[in-house]
């Protein structure tokens, strides 16, 4: 799913909890062809909740924390939505428990915004 950033207002919105109380599952990364590490956001997971950690790197640094729980929708993309809000991004498309197509996509979004013209990145997903 396409998107596109309307609003950046760098922010400091991560709470660092989030890592100390679930574990590990997955990262996403954006890295250019210079393999600078753009964006990166974890993934950790406890019994009933997602929680998602977001750092922008560079000249606009950025982060944000999120998480989701209960039952009926996608729990990662919902808690990745609330931490790319939490990091001061504004998208056009909401992307709140509707799936990776649209995390990934928000994350192209972010990085069309920050890399400069003419450098190609790539997003990345590991799992654990």
């Amino acid at each position: 799913m396409e998107n596109k950033v309307i609003k950046f207002e760098p922010k400091d919105g991560l709470n660092a909890n989030y890592r100390r109380r679930s574990g590990f599952t997955r990262a996403y990364l954006v890295i250019t062809e210079k393999l600078e590490i753009v964006l990166e956001c974890r993934i950790y997971w406890t019994a009933s909740r997602c929680y998602a950690c977001l750092w922008i790197r560079g000249e606009c640094a950025a982060c944000g924390g999120g998480f989701a729980g209960d039952c009926g929708y996608d729990r990662e993309s919902a808690a990745i939505a609330t931490a790319i809000q939490a990091a001061g991004v504004t998208l056009e498309k909401d992307i709140d428990g509707v799936g990776r197509e649209a995390v990934e996509g928000a994350f192209r979004a972010i990085a069309d915004r920050l890399v400069p013209k003419g450098i190609k990145f790539e997003v990345f997903s590991t799992y654990e």
